[in-house]
């Protein structure tokens, strides 16, 4: 039973690391309406999102023009690029805004990090390359940072290359997670962003450590009673 009772402390240790690894530290990846500021202030399906907003929650918007944050219609009103099937909700936003050209739009939020810790970003990348312009993206997390370029073809309409991935590790407590367009013609979307920690670094936190010694109690606890139980038997006998 020792064993057991050791096994599940081993057990609980891991899951208690995983599931703290494996939270995505960004607020509202998949760009949704979470407070009710979309509005429809274009009149043709899409919000166009000034310059140093907040609207959508999380985000902020900057560059030379707004961004143009789209829903999910059907009929779409935006027939080259609609939100990416692993959206979590029914939005997406196209970087190249209210011009279609460069310059282009950026996206940013500040997340909590551990220093020390490894964390990979991972977005959607979407593309209507009806136009021939291949779509890109620069992703940075502090000072690492990544252009990715969409594989869809010329003929392409609503292509959504999943997850692409940046890796980096935080050089503090927190970090700075922006998405700029680098490259393209009337779409460049992003969509269902996230971060994880793919490796601890520093302390872990508080309620970490109350599951960990809770789970090691448990183990001390369980290795007591069958401890007892041969002196049990022996004073009923």
């Amino acid at each position: 039973m020792k064993s057991y009772a050791f096994v599940a402390g081993i057990a609980l240790f891991a899951c208690v690391l995983a599931n703290g690894a494996s939270a995505n530290l960004i607020t509202n990846g998949g760009f949704g309406d979470v407070d009710g500021t979309f509005t429809d202030n274009t009149g043709t399906g899409g919000d166009n999102v000034p310059v140093g907003s907040s609207d959508i929650t999380g985000w902020t918007i900057s560059g030379a023009y707004p961004a143009l944050w789209i829903p999910r219609r059907t009929p779409a009103l935006y027939g080259g690029l609609e939100p990416s099937p692993s959206n979590p909700s029914a939005f997406l936003l196209d970087l190249t805004g209210t011009v279609n050209t460069a310059p282009y739009d950026s996206v940013s939020q500040t997340i909590a990090t551990t220093t020390g810790a490894h964390y990979t970003l991972t977005f959607d990348l979407g593309s209507a390359m009806q136009w021939g312009f291949p779509d890109g993206v620069t992703a940075s997390a502090g000072s690492t940072s990544g252009t990715f370029t969409s594989t869809g073809t010329g003929s392409s309409t609503n292509f959504w290359n999943s997850s692409e991935t940046l890796n980096f590790v935080a050089s503090g407590p927190s970090t700075l997670i922006t998405l700029a367009g680098a490259s393209g013609f009337s779409y460049i979307g992003v969509d269902n962003v996230a971060v994880v920690e793919t490796s601890p670094g520093g302390v872990p936190e508080p309620s970490t450590w109350a599951m960990i010694l809770l789970g090691f109690a448990g183990v001390a606890y369980m290795g007591y009673r069958r401890a007892r139980e041969p002196n049990e038997a022996l004073s009923v006998g």
